[in-house]
């Protein structure tokens, strides 16, 4: 294949077999004399400086492989290193010696399996290989020797550069060589480097003409020479001293750039590059990770394996089973698992119930799920929720007390979301639910009375998100900038067109409050809504209508965006409103124009753009209606923020009874 690579990889895909190659693929330059070893280091560093051509650097395998001829060669270079003039490599170290902007790593394989092993571990780390083999009989279609088969003459340096299986079974490398693209089998590389000779003879030839002994190492050139033998012309051909190959049998060639972070490189190319492919089979990851793990490879500090729904059983099974083995052999504390998979919950579900080794390696995954699931549940508490906890808590109650991330309905005006950041759903109940805590409480105390110690592992869950208690903290925003630009803005006075001064406090407070990620405490804290219907209560008589209608819908309005869902339960049902049960509902009735009967629903926040609660409307907490004037007013007395919110303190530490070192403050 000299240039017909694409259409190779094609059929490949075509023909559903898998495959991986380097990217992106370096021009194949042609090879002038016996310089494979400078070649193949052209080759690689050709990709290296294809990746990113101002770091890293490239040259000509000799000078005359540029038009106009270059200056500067890996031949050259390889000279003034001591390397013979003959162009021959015979010591892989010798590699280093000339490419001096690049770092080289030599590895030593006895064994197919270790080959194979190391080809595909760097390949899916996007990392060309080098390797030495022999060449046997010239082919004259293809125009070069073969490459693979053991027997051959002498050495040559071939870039392997991908891989494919074929449908038998087989693994056959692509590699590159001269100008072309070559496949062979892992076998026959193998023995083709594994069978070379310990020693090579160094091979002259005398012209008659000059006289003049010169080095003839290079089989294109022999076979020149011996043509003319045949042809009467009077020249010869000896071997003198052997060359020593012990160093060049079994060995891969790993070049890097000297500034290149390898740590970096494994980690990233294994998440990235490897990973993220979709034609890679279960064999190639498990040889990745346990040659990785015989030669202390950084990548495994972070272990990640993708499965697919369309991999077979028994890859799954051989996939699940060297998880477990290679999870078995590696415990340190530092190594992350995470197994990430493409299947649907209802696939995992039914997988985990197959077989018992399949339930005990899906269980995790499936536990996952649900607790971020009841998590959302918790979260959102609307009807459907409700039931669904209630049913959780009675069937798989161990839910609940494990920790996920997800996020609650709080947005405000620029579409910033609340993120609830690692907490079980037991935690988040404390901060959401108190009715519903106490109606799942016998659930959940009968699984924590089967844990050895249970109750004390759920009080060490509360206090570790609560360590201050569970009242909620003073109110400590200073409104007072806020309240001057209202007070003295002389436009909002008379009109419902702000200051721009007042525009600016305004988008300081939407900022201040802006949601983001919640790890401790409550999720919002009522007393800055409560801070701010005291305010308006005291301005009341003081400002004018259109100031009032500002502080309303824009203050109080947007703090009603950043409400838990059952507080918002309750400003849409009317905190009053004790006729009947509360239901879980999140409509308020339009009055903003007067349109009674209408109900307008708050969750999802922003459903419609037109009317936008913090924006257009306020909710009056105490009725449940959508309004701009009224809006909330504070009331110290039973119908009251204040009030609901130290109940609902109190109900939670009702449910929490019986826990030890169950001790709280009662005051809000």
């Amino acid at each position: 294949m000299k240039s017909g690579l694409p259409i190779f990889l094609d059929n490949l895909q075509r023909q559903h077999c898998t495959y991986h190659v380097i990217s992106p693929l370096p021009t194949p330059k042609k090879q002038r004399g016996p310089t494979c070893g400078y070649s193949a280091s052209r080759y690689v560093t050709d990709f290296y400086n294809l990746c990113n051509p101002e770091l890293y650097s490239t040259l000509p395998a000799r000078k005359s492989d540029t038009h106009p001829k270059s200056t500067d060669s890996y031949r050259r270079r390889g000279k003034k290193s001591g390397i013979a003039g003959t162009g021959g490599i015979w010591d892989v170290k010798q590699f280093q010696g000339f490419l001096h902007d690049y770092q080289v790593d030599i590895l030593t394989f006895n064994s197919k399996k270790e080959m194979v092993n190391i080809l595909l571990f760097n390949l899916h780390l996007n990392q060309p290989v080098v390797v030495a083999v022999d060449i046997s009989e010239y082919d004259t279609r293809s125009k070069c020797f073969n490459v693979g088969l053991a027997g051959g003459d002498d050495v040559h340096y071939i870039t392997i550069i991908g891989y494919y299986n074929e449908k038998d079974g087989g693994l056959k490398f692509i590699f590159n060589t001269w100008e072309y693209y070559m496949v062979a089998s892992d076998e026959e590389i193998f023995n083709s480097s594994n069978n070379l000779r310990t020693h090579s003879p160094i091979r002259e030839y005398k012209e008659s003409l000059s006289g003049e002994w010169k080095p003839c190492n290079d089989y294109r050139k022999t076979l020149h020479v011996s043509s003319r033998i045949q042809n009467g012309e009077k020249i010869r051909i000896h071997e003198t001293s052997a060359i020593d190959l012990s160093n060049i049998r079994n060995q891969c060639v790993l070049m890097y750039p000297a500034n290149f972070n390898k740590t970096a490189h494994y980690s990233m190319a294994l998440k990235h590059s490897f990973l993220s492919r979709n034609n890679i089979n279960s064999e190639a990851v498990k040889t990745l990770f346990k040659y990785g793990a015989e030669t202390n490879q950084p990548v495994l500090n972070k272990f990640h394996m993708r499965f697919h729904s369309n991999m077979c059983n028994e890859e799954l099974i051989s996939n699940i089973n060297f998880i477990n083995s290679w999870k078995a052999e590696n415990t340190e504390e530092n190594a992350e698992y995470s197994i990430h998979y493409r299947f649907g919950s209802r696939e995992v579900s039914a997988l985990s119930r197959t077989c018992t080794m399949m339930h005990r390696f899906f269980k995790l995954e499936l536990d996952n799920r649900g607790a971020k699931k009841l998590l959302t549940d918790v979260l959102h508490a609307d009807e459907t929720a409700y039931c669904a906890i209630v049913k959780i808590a009675s069937t798989n109650p161990e839910l609940f007390f494990i920790k996920a991330t997800a996020m609650d309905q709080a947005m405000d005006l620029d579409g910033n979301r609340r993120i609830i950041k690692d907490w079980s759903a037991y935690q988040a109940l404390i901060t959401t639910g108190g009715d519903i805590l106490e109606k799942i409480k016998p659930s959940l105390d009968k699984y924590l009375n089967s844990l050895p110690n249970g109750h004390v592992f759920a009080m060490e869950q509360i206090q570790e998100k609560f360590p201050h208690g569970l009242n909620y903290p003073p109110s400590t925003y200073d409104f007072n900038p806020l309240i001057q630009d209202i007070t003295h803005d002389t436009k909002l006075i008379t009109s419902d067109t702000p200051s721009q001064a007042t525009l600016d406090s305004l988008m300081q407070f939407r900022n201040d409050f802006k949601p983001d990620v919640v790890i401790y405490g409550h999720h919002f804290n009522m007393n800055d809504l409560i801070q701010a219907e005291k305010i308006l209560d005291q301005h009341r008589n003081e400002w004018e209508e259109y100031q009032i209608l500002f502080f309303n819908v824009n203050i109080i309005g947007f703090l009603e965006r950043l409400l838990t869902a059952p507080y918002m339960q309750n400003a849409c049902y009317g905190i009053h409103q004790k006729r009947q049960p509360m239901k879980r509902c999140f409509e308020v009735t339009d009055e903003i124009n007067y349109a009674i009967y209408k109900k307008i629903t708050v969750y999802p926040l922003d459903a419609d753009l037109s009317c936008r609660l913090g924006k257009d409307f306020v909710i009056r907490s105490n009725s449940g209606v959508a309004h701009k004037f009224f809006g909330s007013s504070y009331i110290n007395g039973p119908d009251s923020w204040e009030t609901l919110s130290m109940n609902h303190i109190n109900s939670i530490k009702t449910a929490l009874n019986g826990l030890p070192n169950h001790s709280f403050n009662n005051s809000i």
